[in-house]
């Protein structure tokens, strides 16, 4: 079913970038099971081609307390153990 989803939106993504713009999917339809008596594999994107957005900014770096507080609320989540926390903080403390 992955191939079949992938093939339609490459369709229509190439049909919007013909268009230059850019593809939005708004909904998606998918065959159920049984695939038989002409209940094929199938799945319908409605989409449509909308503008390409500008370019993005791209955004200043973030200083030294930045990262650190965001290490640490990786650490309170549990995304990062206490060592992983540890070694990123001594880089982030070490640049410059």
């Amino acid at each position: 079913m992955q191939t079949v989803r992938d093939d339609a939106e490459q369709r229509a993504t190439a049909f919007c970038e013909r268009k230059g713009q850019t593809m939005e999917s708004l909904s998606e339809t998918v065959a159920t099971p049984p695939y038989i008596l002409g209940n094929f594999l199938r799945i319908e994107i409605v989409f449509d081609c909308i503008d390409k957005p500008a370019a993005l900014t791209v955004a200043p770096p973030a200083d030294k307390y930045t990262k650190l507080a965001k290490l640490k609320q990786l650490l309170d989540s549990g995304a990062i153990t206490q060592a992983e926390f540890e070694s990123k903080k001594a880089k982030v403390l070490a640049q410059p």
